[in-house]
């Protein structure tokens, strides 16, 4: 898994520690996992402890979801892949990914999330919108009026979760649609027209788009 990429430990302050994944060179891409997993504010004793943050449980979603999309996208982009520390909302975990891109050298990023991810990935582009170059949500609905994300953004969605489509005409034009196959999400059915999708999006190396059996509708 990750082939050509580095495993890293980012301290990104207050005692938090968070794994990523990096490979790849080009414009940085932040790729984050559907639910939390691993990280955490060590104590004296080398243990979690998150005072004052509530705890979410933990569910086996972890970076190891891009495992083959990130190969493919590494061809042109700086690819990360974090884990989410595994207590905490939305908008502290947004905040943790910022400091960590920062550790990293990256101060104006791409940033994909799916599910779980998704929210993450919107309070980011709310939260901190001079650091995001685009924003994409992979089947998770809007959490926040569109007005407050001003880069572009891309949707992905399974077929079998094309209903979702409707709710998301509230958002500004520059959103872009794609519905790419069916099964258990896009990433894990069609990864190599995830990669090619995003490539597509985010202006990377040229290459073919996905086969013209997926339904590509404007916002």
């Amino acid at each position: 898994m990750f082939e050509g990429f580095q495993q890293r430990r980012v301290d990104v302050g207050g005692g938090l520690i968070l794994r990523a994944w990096t490979g790849g060179s080009g414009p940085p891409v932040l790729l984050l996992p559907g639910r939390p997993n691993s990280g955490g504010r060590l104590n004296s004793g080398g243990r979690l402890n998150m005072p004052g943050r509530p705890r979410t449980p933990r569910l086996p979603r972890t970076p190891k979801t891009w495992h083959e999309v990130a190969p493919m996208l590494s061809v042109g982009f700086t690819v990360v892949c974090p884990d989410l520390s595994p207590f905490g909302e939305p908008a502290q975990q947004a905040a943790d990914c910022v400091r960590l891109m920062a550790q990293l050298g990256h101060r104006n990023f791409a940033v994909v999330g799916p599910d779980r991810g998704a929210y993450v990935a919107q309070r980011l582009a709310t939260d901190h919108p001079e650091l995001v170059s685009h924003l994409v949500v992979i089947d998770a609905l809007p959490l926040e009026a569109p007005a407050r994300i001003t880069c572009p953004t891309l949707v992905l969605w399974s077929t079998e979760g094309a209903d979702l489509v409707a709710r998301w005409q509230v958002w500004a034009d520059a959103v872009r649609g794609v519905a790419l196959g069916s099964g258990p999400g896009p990433i894990a059915a069609a990864p190599d027209q995830v990669a090619l999708v995003l490539r597509d999006f985010l202006g990377g190396p040229a290459g073919p788009m996905p086969p013209a059996t997926a339904e590509v509708r404007s916002a």
